[in-house]
């Protein structure tokens, strides 16, 4: 019984070797892992987007202000984040990624990642700066950006919406991010800075 199969190679994996569950397999995790997982979410709609995932969460846990870093696959597949009440706005948002960061005395702070690698539409931009804007638990969202096509359309969405308010998304792109030694900087239109180190 086949229960892996190896995805093939192209330019994104980088002379790394890459498997995928078949459904074979899929059956005998989900038997051996009852309650716990929630759903068949583990499937990619977007298999270059989930491995530059991979790049933003290795980026990520390598700071050390950085003390947890949860997937949507995370979110959306396993029922222990039906009952954190810290998680479910997130749940609900569909981020890409939900990090945790504790910096010294300060209190603890969950903070969305959103990835874009590609340019998406106005209203599915407009939707998701509405949410953001609109949840008063979250005070920042990071918008990871591959392009600066995307980042423009997003800032622009976000000052036509926010006007004169301060802005609660911050901003980096791919390549900053990941070139990035000791610390990660983002910044918003306000100038402002969020820096993690």
């Amino acid at each position: 019984m086949k229960l892996i199969t190896e995805i093939p190679k192209d330019q994104t994996l980088d002379r790394s070797l890459a498997y995928s569950l078949t459904s074979k397999g899929m059956r005998v995790v989900t038997s051996n892992v009852k309650n716990l997982i929630d759903g068949k979410r583990f499937k990619s709609n977007s298999i270059n987007h989930d491995l530059k995932l991979v790049n933003v969460r290795n980026k990520f846990l390598s700071l050390k202000t950085v003390k947890g870093y949860t997937t949507e696959n995370q979110l959306q597949t396993y029922s222990f984040f039906n009952t954190k009440d810290d998680f479910s706005i997130f749940r609900d948002m569909r981020v890409d990624a939900v990090i945790d960061i504790q910096d010294f005395e300060k209190p603890r702070l969950l903070l969305p990642i959103e990835l874009e690698i590609s340019v998406k539409s106005i209203t599915e931009y407009q939707m998701k700066i509405r949410e953001i804007y609109f949840q008063k638990s979250i005070k920042y969202l990071f918008y990871v950006c591959n392009n600066g096509e995307s980042e423009r359309k997003i800032k622009k969405l976000e000052f036509d919406f926010t006007k004169e308010r301060t802005k609660k998304i911050f901003y980096i792109t791919y390549d900053e991010l990941l070139s990035s030694k000791e610390s990660v900087t983002f910044t918003n239109q306000d100038n402002q800075f969020f820096q993690l180190i």
